[in-house]
């Protein structure tokens, strides 16, 4: 059986989340058909990352038809052994999110993206079987250094001119406060043990950390600098998946509107719901009856952006440094 997945990231060429979020699906494509010979169709960086997947027979760029039909036509119009996963919401991803809300957001290698996918692939059996969906960048892993804190001060730009829709584009901001935030935790992390190491990964290098880690083209490189901390540090975004591919413990951040934690926590994750309280109390009804991202905005006070940045560094060194 000859089946086709296409990976269409030439239409969100700035997405890192949504094209490396997508590395799971050869595995999960092979365990439903594992006769079957593969092929995938991707674009830039995602050519180089899946080169080495076990689970693709063939991969190839698009073809010219190819890139006009997915520009025009995403999904229509494709056979049935033709697969598409593509950084857009399915209509049923809300009302099926909604029903099984605190099974999936508990669940240890899936998140909302990944149900958002598996629907669109019609392969969502695959969330109640124990697979493991994490995404995977797979590299000759160096090894965890113990000492090392990574933080990601990015926001939720991704390049872009403005922020998602519904969403301030504050995510290095967590207190609204141009990075002060960081600072002070930073800082506290210092006063706790001046040996722990600081890596700040950011597009342009604001100064907080010991040492800079840019975002780099090379994605194999990127993992390689996202396997080596002892936990990361950030809200939701490109880099947390890319941190998720290495299995990295992750403290994620509630640092605005769309990027609260039950929504993207998956895997060897720590969320500190109680610093989020006023923010979930908040916002409780509507959190498990949404239909999309305006919805959050009938009761959003921007406390999701008011973690405390002191006592957010107590719980990281007491867990895992102490």
């Amino acid at each position: 059986m000859n089946l086709l997945l296409y990976i269409p990231r030439w239409i969100y060429p700035n997405n890192l989340g949504d094209s490396v979020h997508s590395t799971f699906v050869p595995k999960v494509i092979k365990k439903k058909y594992p006769d079957c010979h593969l092929t995938v169709v991707t674009h830039g960086q995602l050519l180089n990352v899946l080169s080495n997947n076990p689970n693709i027979d063939t991969l190839r760029p698009p073809s010219p038809v190819e890139l006009h039909h997915l520009h025009v036509g995403l999904p229509t119009r494709l056979p049935e052994s033709t697969f598409v996963v593509y950084a857009e919401w399915h209509p049923r991803l809300w009302d099926t999110w909604n029903t099984n809300f605190e099974f999936f957001t508990n669940h240890p290698t899936a998140n909302l993206l990944t149900v958002n996918s598996l629907l669109q692939l019609g392969l969502s059996e695959f969330l109640f079987d124990g697979t493991d969906l994490s995404p995977e960048i797979i590299i000759n892993k160096p090894e965890r250094e113990q000492r090392t804190l990574s933080i990601v001060p990015s926001t939720k730009l991704a390049g872009r001119p403005t922020p998602h829709p519904g969403c301030d584009g504050k995510g290095f901001r967590f207190n609204g406060d141009n990075g002060l935030s960081w600072i002070n935790f930073c800082d506290r992390i210092r006063e706790l043990d001046s040996t722990i190491k600081i890596v700040e990964f950011s597009y342009e290098n604001f100064g907080w950390g010991d040492e800079h880690v840019p975002h780099k083209e090379d994605w194999f490189l990127l993992a390689n600098e996202c396997a080596k901390p002892t936990v990361a540090v950030m809200s939701d975004g490109g880099m947390h998946h890319v941190f998720t591919t290495q299995k990295t413990p992750i403290v994620l951040l509630g640092a605005q509107k769309i990027n609260k934690p039950c929504f993207f926590k998956s895997g060897d994750v720590k969320t500190y719901d109680y610093m989020n309280k006023r923010c979930y109390e908040t916002c409780e009804e509507n959190i498990v009856n949404l239909s999309g991202w305006p919805d959050l905005g009938k009761t959003c006070t921007g406390a999701c952006e008011e973690v405390d940045a002191i006592e957010l560094a107590n719980n990281v060194y007491r867990d895992y440094f102490s």
